[in-house]
This record gives structure tokens, C-alpha cells and sequence, in this order.
């Protein structure tokens, strides 16, 4: 389960006056003290990049947040990590078809699912 507090959303809606937010960013705080800012935008074409910086490395993702399970990420002091294309889902449902067999509890039951959606579904305002 995510912890965070403080999630100011700016949402914009500058052009086409549709139903849909145009360009949304978020701030968290997370109860760890950790913060992220996360930007998206259909005003723009733009490659999918995430940047996550610590106090003794970064990693700059590029093209991994899909459907698809691929892209490339860069470490400041480690070797690139090229991602095979997998789907991000199947894992996911290898896992609860095992626990079925094997009864016992998924990795990621439906109790942690439920908590996890009620909290995003929360930041919309």
C-alpha cells in the first residue's frame, strides 16, 4: 500500500474545451519523506521519460511506462538495463492462477487492489 499525503493536483484544460483534462501534474509526499512531481500532457508529443534521482544514483527511464513492457533505463553509475518486451500483466496473472493451485494467497490480492484504487481514485478531485 502507497503512504502519502499532500497531493495538490493542477489540472488544465487550455484547448478544445472537451471533457478531459489536457495537462495534469501531481505532487506527492510520500510518509517516508520521499517527494515526486509527475507531469503529463496530451498538448505535446513527447517521448514517455521518467527521472528518479536518490542521494548516491539516478535512473532515467525511457519508454518503459506501456503496455508493452519495453524501453530502456539509464543508471548514473551502473550499466543501461534494456527491457525485454513482456507484458507488464502476465506475472501478475501467473501468480494468482499459481495461488489458485497451490491455495494459497496471490502476491496481490484483491484486499490490497481495492485499498490501492479507493487511494488514487481519492486524488481526483
Amino acid at each position: 500500500m502507497i503512504a502519502w499525503s499532500n497531493v495538490p493536483l493542477l489540472l488544465r484544460q487550455l484547448y478544445g474545451g472537451g471533457p478531459h483534462d489536457e495537462t495534469t501534474v501531481a505532487s506527492y509526499a510520500f510518509a517516508s519523506g520521499i517527494t515526486a512531481s509527475i507531469t503529463t500532457s496530451m498538448l505535446f508529443d513527447s517521448p514517455s521519460r521518467l527521472e528518479i534521482y536518490g542521494t548516491d544514483d539516478y535512473a532515467i527511464c525511457e519508454g518503459t511506462l506501456n503496455r508493452f513492457g519495453t524501453g530502456n533505463i539509464t543508471f548514473g553509475k551502473r550499466e543501461p538495463l534494456v527491457m525485454a518486451p513482456l507484458s507488464p500483466f502476465a506475472g501478475e496473472i501467473q501468480d494468482f492462477v499459481s495461488a489458485i493451485a497451490e491455495d494459497r494467497r496471490p502476491e496481490v490480492n484483491g484486499e490490497d487492489a481495492l485499498v490501492n484504487v479507493r487511494e488514487l481514485v481519492a486524488l481526483i478531485p
